[in-house]
């Protein structure tokens, strides 16, 4: 099943600088879980919180 069908599922528009924070983070995340070390408390993929506003019409 397609993400943008899960129940819940809210998509949030991000910037690029964005994009590539979130995805370090997990990209650590996954790497620590497989070596089995803590990534540590500044690696959270959670950290936007707010929606950007899209400049798209």
């Amino acid at each position: 099943m397609p993400v943008s069908e899960w129940e819940g599922h809210d998509p949030l528009p991000l910037t690029l600088e964005e994009f590539e924070e979130v995805w370090k983070a997990a990209r650590r995340q996954r790497e620590a879980a497989a070596t089995g070390v803590s990534p540590g408390p500044s690696s959270s993929i959670c950290r936007i919180t707010q929606p950007v506003a899209s400049t798209s019409k």
